[in-house]
């Protein structure tokens, strides 16, 4: 099984959430392979830095946790994500990436090309909803 973790990193706020848009045009939410040894939670906050420049001080991680489970060419893939909050909105892109949006998280469903990345987007929404 190919093993990748990120953050859905929400400004609080504005009640948006960070997308970065990778090589192959798709928005997506900063995350990565999890390495050899490694655990998911430090592959993520390794991932998100990375990607995005923010470091691990600067955010706020949350208790959710959203796993994916799909299917690639190369085997079953699985996805661990946590929600934080963050308050910082300037990014520095690794070159990975060609641009970075904040989207609102009732308009975020129509960035978003895989539907099982939609139903997490769904459930976060609903989660946060208390809180922004």
């Amino acid at each position: 099984m190919i093993r990748s973790a990120g953050f859905l990193i929400i400004d609080k706020e504005n009640c948006e959430i960070l997308l970065i848009k990778n090589k192959a045009g798709h928005w997506d939410f900063p995350k990565g392979h999890v390495e050899k040894g490694e655990k998911k939670e430090e592959a993520a906050l390794r991932e998100l830095t990375e990607e995005t420049g923010i470091k691990p001080e600067e955010i706020q991680p949350l208790d959710l946790h959203y796993k994916l489970e799909y299917y690639i060419k190369s085997g079953k893939k699985r996805v661990d994500l946590q929600v934080a909050f963050m308050k910082k909105r300037e990014i520095e892109l690794s070159p990975e990436h060609s641009e970075y949006k904040w989207v609102k998280l009732d308009e975020v469903e129509r960035y978003i090309k895989f539907k099982e990345q939609r139903e997490i987007l769904r459930l976060v929404r609903e989660s946060l909803k208390p809180l922004c």
